[in-house]
């Protein structure tokens, strides 16, 4: 199933809202009829993480990185994950990620955009 036809729209706002029950029941709707849809899975990861289903939110990431290893999102989410669990040195380390995601994907961004020329 295409990541558009699955409406994230509502669950968005009950997780701006700290609506984290309501939010996950509508991605859970979303994760059963797409189980690889990437959106879900990051915002699943949150609202467990943040109703304190540490084990859920880690498999929602887990199974989000397999799909997308280079979502920086994710390894944001994975070292709030591990902060909140107490693990301070895996968050440092999964921050350590996103932070060099996000550069590697913004330095990809610019020279494809601002190729040489030949």
């Amino acid at each position: 199933m295409s990541q558009n036809k699955l409406d994230i729209s509502r669950a968005t706002e009950a997780v701006k809202a700290a609506r984290f029950v309501e939010a996950l029941s509508l991605l859970e709707s979303n994760l059963a009829k797409d189980p690889n849809h990437i959106d879900s899975l990051y915002l699943a990861a949150v609202c467990s993480r943040y109703l304190k289903n540490f084990d859920d939110s880690k498999k929602y990431i887990e199974s989000l990185l397999s799909k997308a290893p280079d979502m920086g999102r994710a390894y944001q989410e994975l070292g709030h994950l591990n902060r909140d669990i107490g693990n301070q040195e895996n968050s440092i380390t999964h921050y350590s990620c996103f932070h060099a995601n996000e550069h590697s994907s913004i330095y990809s961004k610019y020279f494809t955009l601002h190729k040489p020329d030949s």
